[in-house]
């Protein structure tokens, strides 16, 4: 295909990317060119384990490795931004929980004068998209191409305390989340078992899923480690002055960071005054605490619990090292006159209080420490806070979170952290706990716990909305059909065209969203020639 013009460009090999390769490729009417900036990495194996995330955080062969610029509301840091940079993006190095958020979420969306974003017109992309292989429901699709593992056969015995706990509270278990939200049409507080696009304990990210399939048609190709500079209408400029130019589109899937940093290169932020604007995204924070039970950390502290993992997991597939980082999850009201619940939990397994301890607001991972302990974690659902992207003088994204900007985001986090240990207080989690390791009993007092949260909290990796979806140029980035308003043959489908942060994890939408949009590019294109 080297020596023909593709009909389509697509601009990143990630969740969105690897979407759109195969759709817009599957009936071999169209030629598709993907240019990716990382490399294949199809020999690395911490990106199929799933624990593997671990090693795959701060590793740039794989993943972009960015910092935020000094964040006032964290108290001055620089916030770590690890993003996808290989084939499958970042959903080859994120903690593989599959939620597909609220179907509020939809609603809300289409109550902005988005027709056509519903959630029942979002509900059908999530069942083609899925494999669910827990209990039968009519919500979930059965034959899709990512897997999505309920995981009730390998998860760490300490998450069931977690679970346990939350009940004591009058927040109940449910064995599939998206199904029981999906059924009664809105979201109520309830915990789960994390559902993962796993199989076989590997991880199944956006290259296995999607792209693997597409490049092995003729009328698809893979560029990697290729860098775009910037568009010039529907040619594409590369960081070495290469042009390539589409017949029908470029559609940037580079993500929340990339896409608009192209697009600002490309010269329009003046035409599109939204451009990098209202950054959205999850922030987060842990309490860790030292356990009377055994958690993940007495598998993987030592050589010989290493050993055993690493083999079970080559003979079987199984133990801690097939399990996703959060085993458990869930998701809370602050106050009973909320309409949603606000707060989403999180159980993880295991814990590196001493050995790894960082002063930036990274979520330490896969070094645990020498005795048994858990962490109970929160974000807040649907942050008020808007930072925005920018370049430095180099062309490289500015990225300005702008934390805390809006004050009853902290508000929502310190009622979230209460929630926390009113868990850790509730049995059988009481029971289990030696003591609180962080921040530690001492910290107490509402400004103390403001305070903590300030020098603690840092983003799950959820950024959303810089190219965000609107009407117009005056209120947004690109129209309901993802097209850049005034840009003809332009789209941008990744999850900077969030309308606004939906309430959960991010990459099962952002699948959603592509896979949606493609019928919207094909049916655009059915009579072209």
């Amino acid at each position: 295909m080297s020596n023909v013009d593709p009909d389509f460009v697509i601009v990143g090999a990630g969740s969105a990317g690897c979407v759109l390769a195969e759709r817009l490729s599957e009936s071999g009417q169209h030629r598709v060119l993907v240019l990716e900036a990382g490399e294949r990495n199809h020999w690395n194996p911490w990106i199929r384990m799933p624990l593997g995330f671990g090693k795959t955080f701060g590793d740039p062969a794989v993943n972009w490795c960015l910092a935020t610029e000094e964040d006032p509301g964290l108290g001055g840091r620089r916030g770590y931004w690890p993003r996808g940079k290989t084939w499958g993006g970042s959903s080859a190095i994120n903690g593989l929980v599959w939620i597909r958020g609220f179907p509020e979420d939809y609603e809300r969306w289409q109550a902005k004068g988005l027709a056509g974003w519903g959630w029942d017109q979002m509900q059908p992309w999530f069942k083609w998209l899925e494999c669910w292989n827990g209990q039968p429901s009519e919500h979930r699709g059965t034959s899709g191409a990512i897997p999505v593992q309920d995981n009730h056969d390998n998860v760490a015995p300490s998450a069931q305390l977690f679970l346990d706990a939350a009940e004591q509270l009058q927040v109940p278990y449910v064995p599939d989340i998206d199904s029981r939200f999906a059924g009664d049409g809105r979201a109520q507080p309830c915990v789960s078992l994390c559902h993962t696009n796993t199989h076989n304990g590997q991880r199944v990210a956006g290259r296995e899923a999607f792209l693997a399939r597409a490049v092995k048609r003729p009328n698809v190709e893979v560029r990697s480690a290729v860098e775009v500079e910037r568009l010039e209408g529907r040619t594409v400029v590369l960081g070495d002055g290469t042009r390539l130019t589409a017949n029908r589109e470029v559609i940037l899937s580079a993500g929340a960071i990339h896409s608009p940093a192209i697009l600002l290169r490309s010269g329009l932020g003046e035409q599109l005054p939204h451009l990098g604007q209202n950054l959205s995204d999850h922030l987060g924070i842990n309490y860790n605490f030292k356990s009377r039970v055994r958690t993940t950390n007495s598998a993987l502290n030592n050589p010989i619990g290493q050993a055993f993992a690493g083999l079970d997991y080559l003979l079987r597939r199984k133990g801690p090292l097939a399990q996703g980082i959060n085993p458990a999850t869930g998701f809370v009201r602050t106050d009973p006159s909320q309409p949603l619940p606000n707060i989403q939990l999180y159980f993880q397994a295991l814990t590196t209080v001493d050995r790894f301890q960082k002063s930036n607001g990274e979520r330490p991972i896969l070094e645990p420490d020498s005795f048994d302990a858990f962490a109970l974690g929160l974000s807040n659902c649907r942050p008020k806070s808007r930072g925005h992207i920018a370049l430095k003088p180099d062309g490289s994204p500015a990225i300005y979170p702008n934390s805390f900007s809006e004050p009853q985001d902290l508000d929502e986090m310190l009622a979230g952290v209460k929630i926390l240990r009113a868990l850790a207080a509730s049995e059988p989690l009481k029971s289990a706990i030696v003591e609180e390791l962080r921040p530690g009993p001492s910290v107490a007092s509402d400004e103390d716990l403001a305070e903590d949260i300030r020098n603690r909290s840092g983003t799950v990796y959820h950024p959303t909305c810089t190219c965000r979806m609107g009407q117009t140029a005056a209120d947004s980035v690109v129209d309901v059909a993802a097209r850049v308003h005034g840009l003809e043959g332009v789209r941008v489908i990744d999850a900077s065209i969030f309308p606004d942060l939906i309430s959960a994890n991010t990459n099962a939408t952002t699948m959603a969203m592509a896979a949606k949009l493609s019928e919207d590019i094909l049916s655009a294109h059915k009579n072209s020639k």
